[in-house]
């Protein structure tokens, strides 16, 4: 999929294995000519293919298509992935934490 070189992954470990982040994955890599809904379909169903058997709880992924719309993801146990609508916020309407 990646023209630029291979997508390339890292797992973390934390110590601590009570912890809610027991294991952090980072994917990243650049995909040159990808965008389309058929391309981003493969990307989700790799990523099911990496959780799968596997005892992840959560994540979220993005994906930044070059001239076209971001998309991100996010990932839930009992759910499985779900497309998460993002929307552009006027400054007055974040209040600060």
């Amino acid at each position: 999929m990646a023209s630029e070189g291979p997508l390339q992954w890292h797992v973390r470990e934390e110590p601590e294995q009570s912890v809610l982040a027991a294991y952090v994955v980072s994917f990243w890599g650049d995909l040159r000519d990808f965008g389309s809904d058929e391309d981003v379909k493969k990307l989700v169903n790799y990523f099911k293919a990496v959780v799968l058997d596997r005892f992840v709880r959560q994540g979220c992924f993005t994906i930044d298509v070059e001239y076209g719309p971001t998309k991100t993801y996010s990932y839930r146990d009992n759910v499985g992935f779900v497309l998460v609508e993002l929307r552009d916020y006027e400054p007055e309407e974040i209040e600060p934490l």
